[in-house]
């Protein structure tokens, strides 16, 4: 067994009693807890700035007033209105989720042919979006996309109104 026992004049062992000095290690723990206690403030900023983000909607209308669309703050359409129609707003949503669903799709089978199938990140993107080989191949069912997930937290998401 060896046995640690500095000599008086050594920088470990300050004192010369045989402790070793630690304030190395007590200064690198209070480093960490202050990058800790900065990390959950960040947080906890991150989180309120996703609360208020949900709740921002812009509004456009085109010269004629006859079309209105609110977005989210993510730009993707919530409500459209043509001629006041809401009915026809429903469907031009409805025609731009399936758009936007194809072109996850699309991505998804782009990912594959560049990484391969077996890479996780093409396997992720096929099973949030699907294939768009599988789907013209009638071997799959297009798969509804929220909003292609951008900028969504899925913690937080919400359905289409």
């Amino acid at each position: 067994m060896v046995t640690y026992r500095p000599d008086a004049a050594s920088q470990s062992d300050p004192g010369g009693d045989g402790t070793p000095d630690l304030s190395a290690f007590d200064e690198a723990a209070a480093n960490v807890r202050r990058s800790a206690r900065k990390a959950q403030r960040l947080a906890e900023k991150a989180a309120t700035f996703l609360e208020l983000r949900e709740t921002v909607r812009g509004q456009g209308e085109d010269a004629s007033g006859r079309v209105n669309v609110t977005v989210d703050a993510s730009g993707c359409p919530l409500r459209v209105l043509i001629d006041g129609d809401e009915a026809v707003g429903r469907l031009v949503i409805e025609a731009w989720k399936a758009a936007q669903s194809s072109a996850g799709a699309q991505v998804a089978d782009a990912a594959v042919d560049a990484y391969g199938e077996s890479d996780p990140g093409a396997q992720a993107l096929v099973a949030r979006y699907g294939s768009a080989r599988e789907q013209d191949a009638g071997e799959r069912e297009s798969r509804p996309i929220d909003r292609f997930g951008i900028l969504r937290n899925p913690g937080i998401r919400r359905e289409w109104h």
